[in-house]
């Protein structure tokens, strides 16, 4: 589903206008990145979770060439999924 179909969606499911609601998907997208950059989680009842989590540097291989080369540690968002009940 791409940004336009999901406003489209969403639109046709409330009484917002689509600009509203883009206005709200970005504040919500902007708050998880600033708390989960804080080391804080964000939870979404029956969806999820939100959370940075730490990749270790490490050794890959480029497909093309077979060379390896070295990946350097970096931290990146996360989402989890809450399992189906």
């Amino acid at each position: 589903m791409t940004k336009a179909e999901l406003l489209t969606y969403i639109a046709a499911e409330t009484d917002l206008n689509k600009a509203d609601i883009e206005a709200v998907l970005k504040a919500a997208g902007d708050a998880i990145v600033e708390v989960t950059s804080k080391g804080d989680s964000v939870r979404f009842p029956n969806l999820g979770v939100f959370k940075h989590s730490d990749r270790s540097a490490r050794k890959a291989r480029n497909p093309r060439t077979g060379e390896t080369v070295e990946v350097a540690a970096k931290r990146v968002l996360k989402f989890t999924r809450k399992e189906a009940l």
